[in-house]
């Protein structure tokens, strides 16, 4: 059976930003941050999306 999966609500503010980014995430990874989603979404690096593995956003303001 594969690992349960948690809802989490992240909020923050990416840099230079207006206004605060918000993440609703179903993840088997119960440590996931704020900073961890925006550096998957916007980090140039490949291993920056490998801490996404396992999850996925669903909804993003």
């Amino acid at each position: 059976m594969g690992a349960q999966l948690i809802r989490l609500e992240l909020t923050g503010r990416m840099p230079n930003a207006e206004s605060d980014s918000y993440y609703v995430v179903l993840t088997d990874n119960e440590n996931l941050t704020f900073e961890d989603v925006s550096k998957s979404l916007y980090g140039s690096l490949l291993e920056d999306s490998k801490i996404m593995e396992g999850s996925i956003i669903v909804e993003m303001k």
